[in-house]
């Protein structure tokens, strides 16, 4: 019974290896973030948020990244202003 569960969550396994469903939500969150398709998402907050919350589970170094360059431009407007 033991070696047929192994086996089973070893197919199970590399089932979802090879069809890579993780791999293809962080495309099409990453594909969504394009410039060319940021106008599909800005129209509701919430859209954005689920979206950021996507890209930040499927890419976090890319998403501290955006956050970090975000404070920062937010911070030279700043020092624009006064």
């Amino acid at each position: 019974m033991t070696v047929i569960l192994v086996l089973s969550a070893l197919a199970l396994g590399y089932g979802i290896g090879v069809v890579g469903p993780w791999n293809l939500l962080g495309a099409w969150v990453f594909e969504q973030c394009a410039p060319r398709n940021v106008n599909r998402w800005t129209g509701s907050r919430v859209r954005t948020y689920i979206l950021f919350a996507l890209l930040a589970v499927t890419h976090p170094v890319e998403v501290v990244g955006i956050w970090r360059n975000a404070r920062e431009v937010k911070r030279e407007r700043r020092a624009a202003q006064a």
